[in-house]
């Protein structure tokens, strides 16, 4: 949870002030003690106490002077994740952080460690002096200004000096700060914005006159050891990457070995697969017709008889009535695949009967002779017709036949 125990002795003191979304503002809240008031009646006499221990002294109003500073940070009421937990612990802490510097400034100053404020020499108040000197031109002054004003938005934006957003003691501009206004400074922008700012705001540094020369001189030492040690880890780097670059490659060269072997694998296993689906189906293949054979004997020879139908120009409505053993009547052309010749009938039929050699096989008839004898018969006569003669082949002896007009 993101209750915080309630710290009656710290001064200032960290509440929370709970928000519609879920949320808690955090707040510090500063005791500035109490003023007393006497109370007196309508004719302007003191009141006095009438009964209990304070029995005849005066009454008085008392008023508890409270002032409070928004810190802009936020934790979660009911956090539900660890992100959520580790958030409020990251923001608490920070809260706390603040919290105790605020409340060791309140004692030095009660104390009187510190130097009253209209002694000190304020740098914030310094530097914006030169933003309204006419001794400089308007576009100095403008650029006193912009670089004033990113000033004061890094003191606000940073924890530990956004006590001196108000105020900032001249010793209390420190190398540190310096360097965090750089790098600030770096991360707001790039080119010569930047760069001006922070030109403007050595200006107002030396223009001081005061032994602050350390300032630059250490925020530069550190800038150049750590621009040096950025550089030495730039050639480590740089090193580094050289000496992976053979790896590299190598590791490359047998990515890309790994990839052609698996390419290589995926087309083998879909050959085997392909292979072993093609056997499957081959061997289902084979059971049917072996299950046809067994169980259906007739039928290769009656897919024979039917495809014979179709081919020598029976319509599938015929084909269906001769493979049910039908007596079919007809007219028209039948073609003749061995004589390469359509024949015409003005009237004949046509039946699928069993052969009586082979209870499995058929023949089909056409006018009661086979239809290969039928197309023998109406060959000759149509060379007959057309008058054409064949010659008989002589007994024993090779022939061939041969037409003669």
């Amino acid at each position: 949870m993101g209750r915080q125990p309630n710290k009656l002795k710290q001064n200032p003191k960290l509440v929370q002030n709970a928000m519609s979304d879920g949320r808690a503002s955090l707040v510090l809240e500063y005791y500035l003690g109490r003023t007393e008031t006497p109370v007196y009646d309508d004719d302007g006499n003191p009141v006095l106490y009438t009964t209990g221990a304070m029995k005849g002294k005066p009454k008085y109003t008392v008023k508890h002077n409270r002032k409070k500073e928004a810190l802009n940070l936020y934790i979660w009421l009911a956090p539900r994740t660890a992100q959520e937990r580790q958030q409020n612990k990251n923001t608490l802490q920070l809260a706390e952080k603040i919290r105790f510097e605020k409340e060791q400034e309140m004692l030095e100053d009660r104390k009187g460690y510190r130097l009253k404020r209209e002694k000190e020499c304020d740098f914030l108040r310094y530097f914006q002096s030169h933003t309204e000197n006419e001794a400089f031109t308007k576009p100095v002054r403008k650029s006193y200004y912009y670089s004033y004003v990113r000033f004061t938005e890094y003191l606000g934006l940073t924890p530990r000096f956004s006590k001196y957003t108000k105020i900032l003691p001249m010793d209390a501009v420190t190398p540190d700060m310096v360097t965090g206004f750089i790098n600030y400074l770096r991360k707001k922008g790039s080119g010569e914005g930047p760069r001006k700012n922070y030109h403007w705001f050595k200006k107002v540094c030396a223009n001081l006159l005061i032994d602050k020369n350390e300032i630059y001189k250490n925020a530069n030492d550190r800038l150049c050891k750590e621009n040096e040690t950025l550089v030495e880890e730039n050639n480590m780097l740089v090193s580094a990457n050289n000496s992976l670059v053979p790896k590299v490659a190598e590791l490359v060269e047998h990515h890309d070995e790994l990839e052609q072997a698996n390419a290589k694998l995926t087309d083998d296993i879909a050959r085997l697969e392909m292979q072993k689906m093609r056997k499957m189906q081959d061997a289902d293949l084979a059971k049917y017709k072996a299950d046809i054979e067994r169980y259906f004997p007739d039928v290769s020879d009656l897919l024979f008889w039917g495809r014979y139908c179709t081919s020598i120009g029976f319509p599938d409505s015929y084909v269906h009535r001769i493979l049910n053993f039908e007596k079919i009547g007809f007219k028209g052309q039948l073609y003749s695949h061995e004589h390469q010749q359509s024949f015409r009938t003005e009237g004949s039929w046509a039946k699928l009967e069993r052969s009586a050699d082979n209870k499995h096989t058929f023949e089909l008839k056409i006018d009661g002779v086979s239809v290969f004898q039928r197309f023998k018969d109406m060959a000759r006569k149509l060379l007959e017709k057309m008058g054409f003669r064949q010659p008989q082949p002589k007994q024993g002896k090779a022939y061939t036949i041969s037409l003669t007009y």
